[in-house]
């Protein structure tokens, strides 16, 4: 598990040295430091160079998981808007049936 900061490509250079400098010192903080080292993380401050080769590596390796699994892509927000309309069905039927058997008359004295 990792984490990076990136920014939008085409960023003005200066803009990006005075964000690496100013995340580097955030990072060099003991309250950043011991907050991240608390949650189960490892800080590893350094050139901006570092972060680009870990995700280029990282690209790399998941895509041979895919292809060597032969994982091919899908939809995910048709299947989570099915599995919720679907739920949702289920929801109002069980509910509908659930106010049909224990409703009764009443009856006012």
């Amino acid at each position: 598990m990792w984490c990076g900061l990136v920014a939008p490509a085409g960023l003005p250079a200066p803009v990006v040295v005075r964000l690496h400098a100013e995340v580097q010192k955030a990072l060099a903080t003991p309250e950043l430091r011991d907050c991240l080292t608390g949650a189960g993380g490892e800080v590893l401050p350094g050139p901006k160079e570092r972060l680009g080769a870990l995700l280029t590596s990282e690209k790399t390796r998941c895509e041979k998981l895919i292809r060597d699994a032969r994982i091919q892509p899908t939809d995910m927000r048709s299947q989570r808007s099915n599995s919720r309309a679907k739920s949702m069905r289920s929801f109002f039927r069980a509910e509908e049936a659930r106010i049909t058997t224990t409703s009764t008359p009443s009856s006012t004295p």
